[in-house]
């Protein structure tokens, strides 16, 4: 009889061991807190890139836009400061209205803006001056240089599976980025026009018509003009050139001189007297 119930009890303890079922679902449980973990980890860390990359994409964007506008007075329909100021401000809120902390909170903004007084020197310290946005609009030149940056801070809370409070833990996760920019040389053309009369008779005048060009493109030509009317074109036109004779009617006449290069288009003007 005992040795009955001792093959018995054998062979139980055998079947016991032999027996698979259930054993996929205690493998689940063990490793799905491990799951959960690299599952939450990878989230956060999708969510510390986004962040990190919104700032450092808005920081560019407003050093683009400072760039783009912030012309001086050589453009032909300057921005006002103010309103430049207030599209960067709108651009900045509206590119990261869309991020959040990981509690669903609204990111803290700020914003500075830096003059460098030396371009030429890659060192900030000395160099780079803390200002405001409309203080780096005044005196506004071409090619200066200035740069932007942005600073965000956010409640972040950091969850770590396994750690008693750890889902308490609340700390201030801060993010900054700086980007610069130059100052516009926009295309300008000056034409300054001087001419005095050669020789005179009682049909008109013979003229001497010079000019001289301050631009930073070369004219395609340039025109004479006298009153309204071309009377001599140079096409390829030099900096300083002078043509005669340019015969001039009795009385005042008024002397253009427009020079043209692409779309653009510069004139000058004088008026001599025929007598």
């Amino acid at each position: 009889m005992q040795r009955i119930v001792r093959s018995g009890a054998l062979q139980s303890l055998k079947r016991f061991w032999r027996d698979e079922l259930g054993a996929e679902l205690i493998q689940f449980i063990l490793v799905l807190p491990i799951m959960l973990g690299v599952v939450w980890t990878a989230m956060e860390a999708w969510q510390l890139m986004t962040l990190r990359a919104a700032v450092r994409s808005t920081t560019a964007q407003a050093a683009r836009y400072m760039t783009a506008f912030g012309a001086s007075a050589e453009s032909r329909a300057p921005m006002a400061p103010e309103n430049l100021c207030a599209n960067v401000e709108y651009l900045v809120a509206e590119s990261l209205s869309r991020q959040s902390g990981n509690l669903g909170d609204h990111l803290a903004v700020t914003m500075r803006w830096y003059r460098f007084l030396d371009p030429t020197n890659p060192l900030w310290e000395g160099n780079a001056i803390a200002t405001s946005c409309m203080e780096l609009l005044l005196g506004y030149e071409c090619n200066d240089v200035f740069a932007v940056t942005i600073k965000v801070a956010v409640p972040w809370q950091s969850v770590v599976f396994g750690i008693d409070y750890s889902a308490t833990t609340t700390e201030m996760l801060r993010f900054s980025d700086t980007a610069t920019g130059v100052a516009p040389c926009l295309p300008h053309c000056n034409v300054r026009v001087s001419g005095n009369v050669i020789s005179a008779g009682i049909h008109g005048c013979r003229a001497r018509v010079c000019w001289s060009l301050d631009s930073s493109y070369r004219p395609d030509y340039c025109g004479i003009f006298v009153d309204d009317v071309l009377v001599h074109r140079q096409d390829a036109p030099l900096l300083n050139q002078c043509f005669e004779p340019v015969t001039l009617p009795p009385g005042a006449s008024s002397i253009e001189v427009r020079c043209y290069g692409g779309e653009r288009e510069a004139t000058g003007a004088i008026t001599l007297n025929c007598q």
